[in-house]
């Protein structure tokens, strides 16, 4: 990985009007580490991999192998700019967990569902 990595993050994140801080939250790291990732371009798979999904990237895009201006992943159909602050919890906590853990939390996430009456369930359609 290079510099370009670094410019190309930079770059993504004026676009979006976002901030390295803005970043850090959402990958999990320091600010200072993706003042590193911007500054160098070293950045491991695992924080490429949450950094391109934040930043509406391909992989490809963000490592710089596929132009990053080219089938940019349109705002408005990014799942993860969709989730709230809860949501986005419950997710990150679901990628950390292991595969058991990843399956007790779906196995307790479908049952409260399905314990929930249908009243105060949230419909796919609300915002």
């Amino acid at each position: 990985m290079s510099t370009n990595v670094g410019k190309i993050i930079s770059d993504r994140l004026k676009d979006l009007k976002k901030t390295q801080g803005w970043l850090a939250e959402k990958t999990g790291v320091s600010v200072n580490a993706v003042s590193v990732w911007t500054r160098t371009g070293k950045i491991s798979r695992e924080n490429a991999v949450k950094a391109a999904a934040y930043l509406n990237l391909t992989l490809d895009q963000l490592l710089g192998t596929e132009d990053p201006h080219l089938q940019l992943v349109p705002k408005t159909q990014s799942r993860l700019e969709r989730l709230d602050d809860m949501e986005d919890a419950l997710v990150q906590l679901f990628r950390s967990a292991s595969d058991s853990g990843r399956t007790m939390i779906f196995a307790q996430a479908k049952l409260v569902a399905e314990q929930m009456p249908r009243s105060i369930r949230r419909t796919n359609h609300e915002s």
